[in-house]
């Protein structure tokens, strides 16, 4: 007995040293957590006359190399005392319930007159909208919509941008303060006007088409009774086709409007905007009543262009190019950077040819042109400022998307796209 115990005896002691280790990390990732006093005394308030917003700071331990973050929750206060919302809540919104804990605040205007637009929830799964409003002395909460599944971002609609680009979109953990629009999206579903407090909400699924709902609304009728979205209407092909989509919140109906890119030109989703929209299409009706979007009888289509990869890929990409561009592109790279095109390999099929250009490998297909690393690069490495250095390799596709689309603005290489259709009503 007493040489079993002994032959057991290193393994127990393995065991719970182990188990020790593991208790004591657990408590120490826990630590943040135990010091209630020292977090209320650093909790930050924001007042709105008698309205306290509190921000709590939660720190974490990810199980990835032990690495820390914090994220943000809030708490409300009023006339002193903690506040707890009714709301809504569960699988399908319709459970009654209070919330404590904030998720997310925009705040319109300032002081005791501000509006408070807070989310309140689970935020991955049913959270809600309320706005919180002082009115002679008393709190008004009232719900504004369910959001499911998640989808609780914020943006403005109509507000502020810069040129060329779309309205910031807040999601997660936030504490805003929001100007210079009126129309406040909250999640995709439901449409808030700052100015009459009034709520619509988006149609139904539409039959066929889906709405790309990350996008945003694109555009929105003079009488701010339609919004415009990009959707993807199947077509039987793996992709689908692109078509705007309508939202009539008046009678609650999606209304697909197809878009020919052969002439409505784009590089990519996300450069259809309200310009692009204005420029393509029109709001058609009688004064004072409904109106439609239609594609106007006359426009002069937009010069192609391509985009670049938003990863660390050194890659500029065509669409709608017609099969066998690449040898198009292959002779645009030899006539204008002087680049030499290499023999293919053993077992390259020529879908994909290789050219040198200042010691870069560039390959081309019908799409696209990419720098990839030349062969010592793989095996030794690269040095910076040297080919196969990626900073080298990011200037030099844009120079070469960048002369493609200024030829293609000059209607040079239109040989690599299909003539224009002219099925539509413009030509």
């Amino acid at each position: 007995m007493l040489d079993k115990l002994l032959t057991f005896w290193p393994w127990l002691a393995v065991l719970t040293a182990g188990l020790v280790l593991c208790a004591g990390a657990l408590a120490w990732q826990r630590r943040p957590a135990d010091m209630p006093a020292a977090a209320a005394a650093a909790t930050p308030v924001e007042r709105f006359g008698a309205l306290e917003v509190l921000t709590h700071a939660r720190h974490y331990r990810t199980a990835n190399y032990g690495s820390q973050g914090t994220t943000h929750d809030w708490s409300l206060r009023w006339q002193g005392q903690p506040l707890s919302l009714q709301t809504r809540g569960g699988m399908f919104g319709d459970t009654p319930g209070e919330a404590s804990v904030v998720n997310a605040v925009y705040v319109l205007g300032e002081g005791e007159a501000a509006e408070l637009i807070v989310n309140v929830g689970d935020p991955n799964n049913t959270s809600a909208f309320h706005v919180l409003r002082q009115q002679a002395g008393e709190l008004q909460s009232p719900l504004l919509c369910l959001s499911l599944a998640g989808d609780n971002d914020v943006a403005w609609l109509d507000g502020p941008t810069a040129p060329g680009a779309r309205p910031p979109r807040f999601s997660g953990p936030q504490f805003q303060r929001l100007t210079g629009g009126r129309l406040l999206m909250l999640g995709s579903q439901c449409l808030y006007d700052t100015h009459s407090r009034q709520v619509q909400r988006l149609p139904k699924a539409h039959e066929t088409a889906v709405v790309i709902h990350h996008l945003g609304a694109i555009a929105q009728s003079p009488d701010g009774l339609s919004l415009v979205y990009l959707g993807i209407e199947p077509n039987g092909t793996p992709h689908g086709e692109d078509v705007l989509m309508v939202a009539d919140l008046a009678g609650q109906r999606w209304f697909p409007l197809p878009i020919d890119r052969s002439r409505l030109r784009y590089a990519r989703r996300e450069a259809i905007d309200a310009a692009w929209v204005a420029h393509h299409f029109e709001w058609q009706g009688a004064p004072g009543g409904p109106v439609r979007l239609a594609e106007r009888a006359s426009f002069r289509p937009l010069p192609r262009r391509g985009s670049y990869y938003d990863g660390q890929s050194a890659q500029y990409t065509l669409e709608d190019t017609l099969m066998g561009a690449r040898h198009g592109l292959v002779d645009f790279l030899v006539q204008h950077f002087g680049a030499v095109a290499q023999p293919l390999g053993p077992y390259e099929d020529g879908q994909f040819l290789t050219l040198e250009l200042r010691g870069h490998a560039v390959v081309v297909s019908d799409g696209s042109v990419h720098i990839g690393s030349p062969p010592e690069a793989h095996s030794q490495g690269y040095q910076p400022g040297r080919p196969g250095d990626p900073a080298l390799a990011q200037q030099l596709i844009h120079e070469i998307g960048d002369a493609i689309d200024a030829a293609l603005a000059e209607d040079r290489l239109a040989q690599l796209f299909a003539p224009p259709s002219t099925g539509g009503p413009a030509r």
